[in-house]
């Protein structure tokens, strides 16, 4: 069966926001009611914050609302510790213990200070927020390769399961990903270089090397640098051979300052936009280097590489990764994307909202969630240890990284620049290990925007219809339009899957129900029996 949420005048936006957040990562099916008095003993009711519910007749699992979090500070003085499968959390406000009807701790506003990187809010300008992290949480604790939020989503996932089993309340939950995957697995490309010379400049070497005047760079050397850059037709057949599929970040904006990128309507970007669209490929928005001063040019760049692309742009990453959050999300949404991939730290690995989950944006200052969805990026190449010079540093790390996330079944979106694939400066042949260690993982490997229509669409699965007796319990689900595959997690009881109506393929792994092949199909029954 479905939660129920109690929905009251102290149910902030903000709160509503996070505990949403939470049931969603779960996969926990629920609603909003205002009327707990209309449930029955066979019910279970999520209340926040203090409320008179001695005459309702549901379970009721209480939720503290020790802060109120409109008025959370971006740098708290004190901090405290969760210990919880072999890790040390940190967490705003201190654990409590006993009570088997109220959660330990204010699990609400710990979401939220993260999400919305409140501890960032100090900052004025991007080059301040990459300073700020010595004095972030997740760094002063030692935890910013750990998905502490999530952690602490796993922990309030235990403690709701164990109260929904000790009072017999059925709980059907949501597979993480749709055929149950472990984890999800996103690959990323920045293409900021595409050529090793300016031709300007490479032409001025060329006529210096023939006049004697220099003989650091050979034509055939100059010749030989530009072809590691310039890597898509090597990289679409390595993909096409592994069935890989990546998301491809462009810069629409030629100058940047001093430096000269690539113009993206010349008939050699053009022809790179068809190969890539034609072998299943994602093409993105790179905003450009200094756009964040400049908020005109977001829209004249993505109207512009939609032009020569002619795709649709579903989502972005900042170059540079020089934006400050939430702002960036808000224009993100202004464009229309459907998400933004500029979440990641800027020198390092790991996890700076504390997630690997992909999350609805919410910017406190408007006080609601907007509709882009913040993607976060766990590293890239120069976030290695040693600018990624060190090939067993940089495995072991990586691998860490991976295994940090299929523990709270997340999204591992890695990032490698395309100038660099293939060069031997940094990392020579780290990210094909990268990809052949991935292959036989359990993982959903898809674009960004796969994994984004997976979010919504995984949401969007709603239950219409919930009946249980002592020998059956009927199900009716309502499937989102366009969604093909997902999958049910049924508790540790006795029922079992008797009818399926309309007809789709169903697996059975475990305590996972597989369906697939339900696309059209928009309401769907399930009966179990014992």
């Amino acid at each position: 069966m479905k939660l129920y949420c109690l929905d009251q005048a102290h149910v902030t936006p903000e709160a509503r926001y996070a505990l949403e957040h939470a049931l969603h990562q779960i996969g926990f099916f629920f609603e909003w009611t205002k009327h707990p008095g209309e449930l029955d003993s066979s019910r279970m009711l999520i209340a926040y914050g203090a409320s008179d519910l001695s005459a309702v007749r549901a379970a009721v699992l209480r939720l503290p609302a020790r802060f109120d979090l409109t008025a959370l500070t971006p740098r708290p003085e004190r901090w405290h510790t969760l210990e919880f499968d072999g890790l040390s959390l940190p967490l705003l406000d201190e654990p409590g213990s006993g009570d088997p009807t109220t959660f330990p701790f204010d699990l609400l506003a710990n979401i939220f200070y993260h999400l919305t990187r409140l501890e960032e809010q100090p900052c004025r300008t991007p080059e301040q927020a990459d300073a700020s992290f010595a004095d972030s949480i997740l760094h002063r604790a030692d935890q910013h390769r750990v998905p502490v939020v999530d952690h602490l989503i796993r922990y309030f996932e235990r403690f709701v399961t164990e109260f929904a089993r000790r009072r017999r309340i059925f709980l059907l939950k949501k597979t993480a990903f749709p055929q149950n995957e472990s984890f999800g697995l996103a690959l990323t490309h920045d293409v900021d270089q595409v050529r090793a010379f300016h031709p300007l400049k490479k032409e001025a070497l060329k006529i210096g090397y023939y006049l004697g005047l220099q003989k650091r760079f050979t034509p055939q050397q100059m010749d030989q640098a530009d072809r590691q850059y310039w890597i898509f037709d090597r990289l679409l057949k390595d993909y096409a051979a592994g069935d890989w599929k990546a998301t491809f970040f462009f810069i629409a904006r030629y100058t940047e300052q001093r430096h000269f990128r690539y113009r993206i309507n010349s008939d050699r970007f053009r022809q790179l936009f068809r190969q890539l669209q034609a072998a299943g490929q994602e093409i993105g928005l790179h905003p450009s280097r200094f756009a964040f001063d400049h908020p005109d040019r977001y829209r004249k760049e993505k109207i512009r590489l939609e032009k020569f692309a002619a795709a649709k742009l579903t989502g972005m990453r900042h170059h540079y990764l020089r934006c400050l959050f939430p702002r960036i999300w808000a224009i993100a949404e202004e464009l229309n994307l459907a998400y933004d991939a500029s979440l990641i730290y800027n020198h390092r690995g790991g996890f700076r909202a504390g997630t690997a989950h992909p999350f609805v944006a919410f910017v406190p200052a408007k006080r609601k969630p907007l509709k882009t969805v913040a993607v976060p990026t766990a590293f890239f190449e120069k976030s290695l240890p040693n600018d990624g010079r060190d090939a067993v540093q940089n495995e072991n790390y990586v691998l860490q990284l991976v295994q940090n996330v299929a523990r709270v079944h997340g999204i591992l979106t890695s990032l490698w620049h395309t100038n660099n694939i293939y060069r031997d400066e940094i990392a020579p042949g780290f990210w094909f290990r990268f990809l052949n260690h991935m292959k036989n993982q359990p993982a959903f490997k898809a674009t960004l925007a796969d994994h984004v229509r997976w979010f919504h669409q995984r949401r969007q699965l709603a239950l219409l219809l919930f009946e249980r007796s002592d020998s059956r319990i009927v199900v009716q689900l309502q499937l989102p339009p366009e969604l093909d595959q997902f999958g049910l997690i049924l508790p540790a009881e006795r029922w079992r899957l008797q009818h399926v109506a309309p007809h789709c393929e169903l697996t059975v792994l475990g305590d996972a129900l597989l369906f697939s092949g339900c696309r059209g199909i928009r309401t769907l029954e399930l009966i179990f029996s014992d």
